[in-house]
């Protein structure tokens, strides 16, 4: 049981399992909770002043981010770098799994950050990221957000 080597067999799918709960846990905790004593919102309101607003309103960009420290926390030193790059993007996919099963996401649309900032971008269905957004002078269009879900669920 020495832990100087890289896991096999049993011991590494628990690591994956482990590192995908703790990813999932992390990400949920940051994109949709308040935290203990409401410090995820003290954390969210000094980010929404920066070029990261948006990252943590978005499940699958805050699993990117959350995923490397994982990895390297579970096989760092014991896998060769590019398999520890590989482990992250691994675990960040499976806790959008998870998210997709315990949200009830079954038309595969994880739901993207209403802010958009230098790191994210809000693009609508069918506009590519970068072009121009059509007039926004209709009042009653409730914008590219409530398009997209009232879309997915038509």
């Amino acid at each position: 049981m020495s832990r100087g080597g890289p896991p096999t067999g049993l011991r590494a799918v628990g690591s994956l399992a482990v590192g995908t709960l703790a990813v999932w846990r992390v990400s949920r905790l940051v994109v949709h909770e308040d935290g203990p004593a409401g410090l995820v919102v003290r954390v969210r309101a000094l980010v929404d002043r920066t070029p990261l607003a948006g990252v943590m309103d978005c499940f699958a960009c805050t699993s990117v981010w959350v995923a490397p420290v994982v990895a390297v926390a579970l096989f760092g030193g014991r896998l060769p770098a590019r398999d520890v790059v590989v482990t992250a993007a691994a675990l960040s996919g499976a806790a959008m799994l998870v998210e997709r099963a315990v949200a009830g996401g079954g038309d595969g649309y994880l739901p993207e950050p209403e802010t958009d900032s230098p790191l994210v971008s809000v693009v609508e269905p069918g506009r590519r990221p970068g072009a121009a957004a059509p007039d926004d002078d209709d009042p009653g269009d409730p914008g590219p957000r409530h398009r997209r879900t009232e879309q997915t669920r038509s």
